[in-house]
């Protein structure tokens, strides 16, 4: 265990060093994680993937930490939604003008 704490010491400077050449003030190396994390849920992973290959035990953790990916992913969704709902809606009126004007 020590060979490990020692090893996560060494890429947390050299991460710093990184930080600091990309003129980046804040940040941490679990954020690397966490960013594959959530890329992971956007490009449309399942949930029980993800939580397998984040080493998280149950769909809690995966949840407690990353849910807000969801919900954006959610958001996005509506925005789809309403946009095809509205070209529909476009559309069938612009036939039903067609109808009328040809009778």
């Amino acid at each position: 265990m020590k060979e490990q704490s020692q090893t996560y010491r060494y890429c947390g400077r050299d991460f710093t060093k990184i930080l600091q050449r990309a003129s980046i003030e804040e940040g941490e190396f679990h954020d690397l994680r966490r960013t594959a994390i959530c890329n992971w849920f956007k490009e449309g992973m399942s949930e029980y993937d993800v939580m397998k290959l984040a080493g998280h035990a149950d769909f809690e953790t995966t949840h407690k930490f990353y849910l807000r990916v969801r919900d954006d992913i959610v958001h996005r969704a509506r925005q789809v939604t309403a946009r095809g709902l509205c070209q529909n809606l476009l559309q069938n009126c612009c036939n039903c003008i067609v109808q009328v004007e040809k009778h």
